[in-house]
C-alpha cells in the first residue's frame, strides 16, 4: 500500500501558478504543479459569521447595486488582493504537502478549514495527508464526501484514494469493489486501480 501515484494534472506543462476553467463556477488554479480550486471570490465572505455566504450584504440594497459595487471593487484592486491573500494562504500547506511534510501541511490546512469548513482544497489534501500518515479513518472521513460528488474537481482522485484507504484499513471487500469500478470507468486512475487490485490477496 506504499505506492505513490501522480495526482491528476489537467496541464502537466504548468509550473507554479496558472489559471483555467474546469467547470462553470469553479475555476482551477495550479500551485506548485498541484491542482486547486480558486475560492478567492467567496472565501473571505464565507469566513464572516455575520453574513450568510449566499446573501446580499446589508450594504447593498439589491443585487444590481451589489454587481455595480463589485465591479468597482475589482477596478480598485480589492479583488486582486483577495485572490492573492487566498492563494498565499493555500501555498504553504500545498508546498509542504509536495515535500512530504504531511503533519505540518495538515496543521495549516486545518486553519483554512476553521475559516471555511467547505473548502474542498483543504478537505481533499488533508485527506491525502492522513492517508500518507496511515490514519485511514480520518482520510476516509474527508475523502468519502468528495468521492461521492461527481461534480467535484477532485472526484477521481478522492474516489481512488478512498478505495485505497478502505483496503489499507482492512475493509478489503469494499475497497476492492470500488477499485474495480474505477477500472471499469476507464478514467485517469484506471491503470493505478488495476495495479492496486493485483496486490489484494484472493
Amino acid at each position: 500500500m506504499g505506492s505513490t501515484y501522480e495526482l491528476e494534472k489537467l496541464d502537466k506543462t504548468v509550473s507554479n501558478v496558472s489559471h483555467g476553467s474546469y467547470m462553470p463556477a469553479q475555476v482551477i488554479t495550479y500551485i506548485d504543479n498541484v491542482k486547486v480550486i480558486d475560492y478567492h471570490l467567496n472565501f473571505f465572505k464565507q469566513s464572516s459569521k455575520s453574513e450568510p455566504a449566499k446573501s446580499t450584504p446589508s450594504k447593498f440594497e439589491n443585487r444590481s447595486k451589489k454587481s455595480v459595487a463589485e465591479a468597482e471593487e475589482a477596478k480598485s484592486g480589492d479583488e486582486v488582493n483577495r485572490k492573492t491573500s487566498y492563494l498565499n494562504l493555500l501555498t504553504d500547506p500545498i508546498v509542504l504537502f509536495n515535500k512530504g511534510r504531511y503533519e505540518s501541511s495538515l496543521e495549516q490546512f486545518n486553519q483554512i478549514l476553521k475559516i471555511n469548513p467547505g473548502d474542498q482544497n483543504a478537505s481533499f489534501y488533508s485527506g491525502l495527508c492522513h492517508f500518507h500518515l496511515k490514519d485511514y479513518s480520518k482520510a476516509l472521513k474527508l475523502l468519502q464526501p468528495i468521492a461521492a460528488n461527481p461534480r467535484s474537481p477532485f472526484y477521481e482522485e478522492a474516489e481512488f484514494y478512498n478505495a485505497r484507504s478502505l483496503t489499507a484499513s482492512g475493509k478489503t471487500a469494499e475497497g476492492k469493489k470500488l477499485l474495480e469500478q474505477i477500472v471499469n470507468k476507464k478514467g485517469f486512475y484506471a491503470n493505478q486501480a488495476a495495479e492496486e487490485l493485483t496486490k489484494i490477496k484472493p
